[in-house]
């Protein structure tokens, strides 16, 4: 009992507060009030498990917003007016209940990261194409049969998760691919053996995981 009244006493010498009345990063909030009273200077707004049941449109007034993670928040669509979040560089959308991608996505021309796994999406738009400056995109369990040609032309991706979908081919074009992917994931489709090879043989830069167990290292954030 001594010891925790010394222990006690301590902190209160040393100025020391709780957690809960710390002060609030100026660049980063929790919830959508916190982030629309610092909207001039909050860059990072992190929601997830907040529950949410729809996009939270309050927030689209974030213009100086780069990061903005929704996972796990049920918000069925994401609305056209996305765009007007267009400093964002990483979006997570991963277990949000989408069943579609707006055209509008391929306006984020900033993003570098991008989530999409755990979400009924049977395709993505062929407007995927200019996101250009995307180093990281994970589509898991997304019930994807098949992609379009357009992302064959992200010539800056260094990572893709196609885990656990439909996929029976990858794009006929992979020359964009080809220049800077390092990892590919394609666990859990079923591609032909012979597709296999030509997709091997198109990105021979690049890692490509067929089956698990390669003795490749998988990203923590699914």
């Amino acid at each position: 009992m001594r010891f925790l009244t010394l222990l006690l006493g301590l902190f209160i010498l040393t100025g020391c507060r709780p957690a809960a009345e710390a002060p609030l990063d100026p660049l980063r909030a929790t919830t959508v009030a916190e982030a629309l009273a610092q909207s001039n200077t909050v860059q990072n707004l992190d929601l997830f498990y907040r529950r949410l049941n729809g996009f939270p449109t309050d927030i689209l007034v974030l213009n100086n917003l780069k990061q903005l993670n929704l996972r796990t928040c049920t918000i069925g669509r994401l609305p056209d007016e996305i765009t007007a979040l267009s400093q964002l560089t990483r979006l997570d959308l991963g277990q949000t209940g989408l069943t579609n991608l707006p055209p509008a996505i391929g306006e984020l021309t900033q993003l570098t990261h991008l989530w999409l796994n755990d979400n009924p999406l049977p395709s993505l738009p062929q407007e995927i194409q200019n996101l250009t400056n995307l180093t990281y995109l994970n589509a898991d369990r997304t019930q994807l049969s098949q992609l379009l040609p357009g992302i064959g032309l992200l010539s800056n991706l260094r990572w893709l998760r196609l885990n656990n979908n439909h996929l029976t081919a990858m794009p006929a074009d992979m020359a964009g691919l080809a220049k800077n992917l390092k990892i590919l994931y394609l666990m859990g489709n079923p591609i032909p053996e012979q597709e296999q090879n030509r997709i091997k043989a198109a990105l021979p830069g690049c890692t490509v995981i067929f089956q698990p167990g390669s003795g490749v290292k998988t990203s923590n954030r699914n």
